[in-house]
């Protein structure tokens, strides 16, 4: 019986350390708003945040808050539609994002 056990654990453990990192990174093509959001972080300190949906069309009133892409030279005014790839962070924070974002390329960007 304890050989099974240790068995079972040993295949559980290496079946875990097995993990294809593919799968913590996803391709996604997002809007971005034309104007910064205003977030707080869990000090309750404000900072400006980037407003982004992932719907074919855009949809009024349903944006959400991103913490920022890398690569992406973003500007007021213009609203864009980004293709992005996002890596999910190995080391998580209370007040941080769970992933990092890359921009991969700028698929439209119009003056409002």
């Amino acid at each position: 019986m304890k050989k099974i056990i240790h068995l079972l654990f040993i295949s559980i453990v290496l079946s875990s350390c097995s993990k294809d990192d593919d799968s913590l990174n996803t391709m996604e093509v997002l809007w971005v708003d034309s104007q910064y959001s205003t977030c707080i972080n869990f000090l309750g300190e404000e900072y400006p945040c980037l407003s982004i949906q992932s719907n074919a069309i855009i949809v009024e009133n349903a944006w959400t808050y991103h913490h920022g892409i890398e690569g992406f030279d973003y500007q007021e005014g213009f609203i864009y539609r980004i293709l992005i790839k996002r890596e999910k962070l190995k080391d998580e924070y209370i007040d941080g994002p769970s992933y990092r974002s890359y921009l991969i390329k700028v698929l439209s960007k119009e003056e409002i």
